[in-house]
């Protein structure tokens, strides 16, 4: 009896570990979606903004898909919006 309980709650917890936890990753990846999305529409002009690759520069111009972004005096690069992860305080 003691083993058909024990077999019972490991399936159960099996059952939990498949079905809940991905769902649960689920909501937490649209959360991060939705704070991507929302950060990068709130974008500006003259915004200092950090690539995820760890270039931090200000924004001189923004497009549909991609920004320029001024790294250096009279030096500026044109990257995708998906590759800034923040703003950078002054």
């Amino acid at each position: 009896m003691n083993n058909i309980l024990i077999i019972g709650m490991v399936i159960i917890m099996i059952i939990l570990y498949l079905v809940v936890l991905p769902i649960t990753r689920k909501k937490q990846q649209q959360k991060n979606i939705t704070q991507m999305k929302e950060f990068i529409n709130n974008l500006r002009k003259h915004d200092k903004v950090m690539m995820n690759c760890g270039i931090i520069g200000k924004i001189k111009t923004i497009h549909e898909e991609t920004i320029e972004l001024e790294i250096a005096d009279n030096t500026v690069i044109t990257i995708d919006k998906m590759s800034l992860i923040g703003k950078v305080s002054d």
